[in-house]
């Protein structure tokens, strides 16, 4: 018997449903394994990779390999619990099991956010550099507003005398500065946001759960 996962059914038999009473083996002389149950997708190489085709076998096995009987001497428990730090349950886990057997060793034990920090290490780390660049590019914006909107200003200055000479009112004046630079400005974040629509698709590999052009993100 098998257990298989849903990217397993899927890719050979198209709907997971119909993968149930199926039959399969991985080599000629292996015995055929018959689905049982189709379980969840697992991402075992981390949140950025799609989740691969798997199969679930009992612990003992007949004729798997070529060999007579097979037993699994392995074994990963998976502990929940709703403590807030999970890390105080590893003494009271090795107390059970030694309770049992005092020879048992317990070996690499990690809570699940420590194994899910460790996947998207290298992910956290880029995404990090690129909010760095980010508020640079920000701060730089700004700087450059500034110095646009300066410039047209400055540029006006007695225009602007004028035609507050000949009766506009400062209202009138502001107006006629924001609508300018306004207009610019306008224009850039068309463009910008085209090109950022455009170079987001670059992210996709770093992405988990979300569309690299996802308006809310």
């Amino acid at each position: 018997m098998a257990i298989v996962s849903e990217a397993f059914a899927r890719e050979y038999w198209a709907d997971p449903r119909e993968a149930l009473g199926k039959r399969f083996k991985t080599a000629t002389y292996q015995p055929w394994q018959e689905i049982v149950g189709v379980a969840g997708d697992i991402r075992t190489r981390g949140v950025t990779e799609a989740a691969p085709p798997t199969v679930y076998l009992p612990f003992v096995m007949e004729g798997l390999w070529g060999r007579g009987p097979y037993v699994q001497r392995e074994l990963r428990y998976v502990v929940r619990t709703s403590r807030p730090q999970a890390t105080s349950l590893l003494g009271e886990a090795r107390q059970a099991v030694w309770s049992v057997n005092r020879s048992l060793p317990l070996a690499r034990a990690q809570t699940l956010d420590g194994i899910f920090a460790r996947s998207v290490a290298r992910t956290t780390f880029t995404l990090t550099m690129l909010v760095i660049a980010a508020l640079m590019a920000v701060i730089l914006g700004v700087v450059g507003v500034y110095g646009v909107v300066s410039y047209v200003v400055s540029r006006r200055t007695r225009e602007m005398a004028i035609r507050v000479a000949m009766g506009a009112s400062r209202e009138r004046m502001g107006a006629m500065i924001v609508h300018q630079t306004g207009t610019l400005a306008g224009v850039a974040v068309v463009a910008g946001a085209g090109i950022a629509v455009a170079l987001a698709r670059l992210l996709e590999a770093i992405l988990f759960g979300v569309a690299p052009v996802d308006p809310a993100t």
